[in-house]
């Protein structure tokens, strides 16, 4: 039963992920290409850790004023150095997209982002073969090869012993 709740998972959150990744790298690509840069308030801040890995996470709440829009405040994700420098400072640098102000980084650098992407590919990857897997598991036990009951080998031997 919890292989096919694994299953499940995987066939469900392999595409999910596939799509925000797409977007995701999408939206950092054109950044790369057309983002603007100013300079954005911290707000808040927080660190969360995850799992027996403890992963840490960082996300920084700023406030940001892009070219001919009004201001905006936005809660992203960052890596620890742009967290750690921006919470001593209090400022960070923000990359925006003036066709859509609310997409941004954070940061000095634009960074390409392809991480959902990639583990969404490998979650559906992952998920198809234990499928197939499944299916080939399944026709080799329902393939039953037909064994010949021993009178009818006897009666066999005679018809040929009889020709």
């Amino acid at each position: 039963m919890r292989k096919y709740l694994l299953l499940l998972f995987a066939l469900i959150a392999g595409p999910t992920l596939v799509v925000s990744g797409f977007h995701e790298y999408q939206n950092s690509k054109k950044l790369q290409a057309q983002g603007k840069a100013t300079a954005g308030k911290v707000i808040d801040y927080k660190e969360t850790v995850t799992g027996k890995s403890r992963t840490h996470h960082y996300y920084l709440t700023v406030d940001y004023s892009p070219e001919n829009a009004s201001p905006l405040r936005t809660r992203t994700s960052v890596n620890q150095e742009t967290f750690e420098r921006a919470i001593s400072t209090g400022e960070v640098k923000v990359h925006y997209l003036p066709s859509d102000p609310a997409i941004i980084q954070a940061g000095e650098k634009v960074e390409t982002k392809a991480t959902s992407l990639i583990v969404g590919s490998l979650l559906s990857i992952g998920a198809l073969g234990a499928i197939v897997f499944m299916i080939r598991q399944f026709r080799q036990r329902s393939s039953v090869t037909e064994v010949p009951a021993p009178t009818q080998i006897l009666a066999d031997e005679e018809l040929k012993k009889a020709a």
